[in-house]
């Protein structure tokens, strides 16, 4: 459960460069991280405690669209196509869970296992949807 330890760095910096007094925080979430939303709420509800801020923190939490751009041809796709494209070429349902259960822990190896849609090729960028954010802190 990587989204303790990115909660915990997220409100250490936080705490770190503008004090315990916080009392609002929005924070955007590429698809392509894919926390766990639930657990990544409760951590910042824990964390936030256990670093001592005097404040009850309001969290505003937007996930952003993964997109991806073929470097070959110009193709944009989202990460729900690569989702797809995984589950339809692969048969074996626990092989495909796999591939995309490695993509989740490290999510750089996407760039090992999808190709454009439209052309095949596997040179591709990741436009947006790739990291977490600190967007507002108030």
């Amino acid at each position: 459960m990587h989204e303790w330890s990115i909660v915990y760095g997220i409100l250490s910096s936080i705490k770190e460069n503008y004090g315990d007094s916080v009392t609002y925080l929005k924070i955007s979430i590429g698809e392509l991280v894919q926390i766990d939303l639930e657990v990544f709420k409760f951590a910042l509800e824990e964390v936030s405690k256990l670093l001592g801020f005097k404040n009850d923190i309001k969290y505003d939490i937007e996930i952003e669209e993964t997109k991806f751009r073929c470097t070959a041809c110009g193709y944009v796709w989202s990460w729900r196509d690569v989702e797809r494209q995984i589950e339809s070429s692969i048969q074996d349902r626990e092989l495909a869970k796999t591939f995309l259960e490695a993509i989740h822990l490290v999510p750089s190896t996407v760039y090992a296992y999808v190709r454009c849609p439209k052309c095949g090729s596997p040179d591709f960028e990741i436009i947006e949807g790739a990291d977490i954010k600190v967007l507002e802190v108030r």
